[in-house]
């Protein structure tokens, strides 16, 4: 159960995921989410500090609305750091840290009232859900078809087992259900992609090929997938769920990623060990025509596109932002060789400041002191031009972007290593 307290949700925010994220603007309607599936990126987030208790108690606040369309209506006075983001129209990202058609929205209906702002003002949206709310309730349903245009659905389907998804999604619809979401949105001609995210091994690899081949019959035309990450610094609570999410892998998934993962804290399966799951999702991708978007960093390059979410090469829902690592990844695969100028004239942070940005700290004292007044574009530039760093192209592609020479300022050139 959840309760509304006083007080609004700060939303939209950036996502710390910038460096190679293609709508790094995302939004939520709520501060929390009314579904509780155990690997829910949101717990990592909200579960520790000072929201943890609201968050932990299922206690709500809701974003203000006239704010959000102030934003969307004059955003030179009101955007703020968005501002350069909404006048460009680049896609927004709608179902972050929260569900935007969860339970809570049922009630609280703030979610409706957006779809409705977004379609008078023709805002391409990618909305990213479990719930089965577009069945139940035609209001939902309608202003999809009315927006069909400018308006994306994704999706989360990470098996097909009803019975594991029930522990593992408390509380959300069944797979099957999902797909019946998909199946509706398409034939009214609204974009749907599919989310196989995260990628459970030991859960997700059992059913993968009934899922994507029921996605292919409902219509899909894309899908994102991304490996699941453990947080090795993890809470009591954190802890719990990945015991349980243990149980239904039948193995210690500490221990297994401990023993797969060549990242530390953080840690993501390495590059070679998912080779085998990646290579088989290709394969049923191009089975069922289905544009394959991989998050992942390990193998990233077998994205279709330039957005590890996928979105349509038709305008506007095509306009999304290439100063970030997946675009120049993409040029490094077209012309075996990508330099800073080929994605520099595409940036729009270089007047967002790096701490306003991420709205938390990073790193001790000494180092948010020293990039105070960095901004977006400076880090990214820096990391780019640092190999050595965990989150520069060299590393978090493990090996696919290689650094060679630089440019006449200085800048690293890389090269693409398709053998990687």
């Amino acid at each position: 159960m959840f309760s509304f307290v006083e007080g609004s949700y700060w939303s939209p925010r950036r996502s710390w995921e910038f460096v190679d994220c293609s709508m790094p603007m995302t939004f939520d309607t709520y501060s929390n989410c009314g579904y509780n599936c155990l690997y829910c990126f949101s717990t990592f987030q909200r579960s520790i500090g000072w929201p943890k208790e609201d968050y932990l108690q299922k206690k709500v606040k809701k974003v203000d609305v006239e704010k959000i369309k102030r934003m969307f209506l004059d955003p030179d006075k009101y955007a703020g750091q968005f501002a350069g983001y909404i006048k460009g129209r680049y896609v927004l990202q709608r179902g972050w840290l929260s569900d935007p058609f969860c339970p809570i929205e049922e009630e609280g209906e703030i979610g409706l009232e957006l779809l409705k702002f977004f379609n008078e003002i023709k805002y391409p949206v990618r909305f990213s859900s479990k719930s089965d709310l577009i069945l139940r309730d035609e209001r939902y349903f309608n202003e999809f078809v009315k927006g069909k245009d400018y308006f994306a659905y994704m999706a989360s389907i990470i098996t097909w087992d009803s019975e594991i998804a029930k522990k593992l999604e408390a509380g959300t619809p069944s797979p099957q259900r999902r797909m019946e979401v998909l199946k509706k949105l398409w034939d009214a001609g609204v974009y749907t992609i599919l989310r196989l995210r995260p990628y459970i091994v030991g859960i997700t690899d059992k059913t993968v090929a009934d899922v994507i081949n029921e996605a292919g019959k409902a219509g899909v035309k894309a899908m994102s997938t991304e490996f699941f990450c453990v947080e090795w610094r993890s809470t009591p609570l954190i802890r719990s769920k990945f015991g349980m999410i243990s149980d239904l892998c039948w193995f210690d998934i500490f221990q297994f990623y401990k023993k797969h993962s060549n990242t530390v804290g953080y840690m993501r399966l390495s590059r070679e060990f998912t080779r085998p799951y990646m290579d088989e999702l290709v394969k049923l991708c191009a089975k069922n025509n289905i544009k394959l978007a991989v998050s992942c960093p390990k193998h990233k390059e077998k994205t279709f596109g330039y957005s590890c979410c996928w979105m349509p090469m038709e305008w506007p829902l095509a306009n999304t932002h290439k100063w970030q690592y997946t675009y120049a990844l993409m040029v490094a695969k077209e012309r075996w060789v990508v330099m800073r100028s080929d994605i520099e004239k595409y940036s729009i942070l270089d007047k967002i400041g790096r701490a306003k940005a991420y709205g938390f700290n990073r790193g001790n004292g000494k180092i948010t002191a020293k990039n105070r007044d960095m901004s977006l574009k400076d880090e990214l530039r820096e990391l780019r031009n640092n190999p050595k760093r965990q989150n520069s192209p060299y590393k978090l592609f493990e090996g696919v972007l290689v650094p060679k020479g630089t440019d006449e300022n200085g800048d690293i050139i890389y090269f693409y290593n398709p053998k990687a």
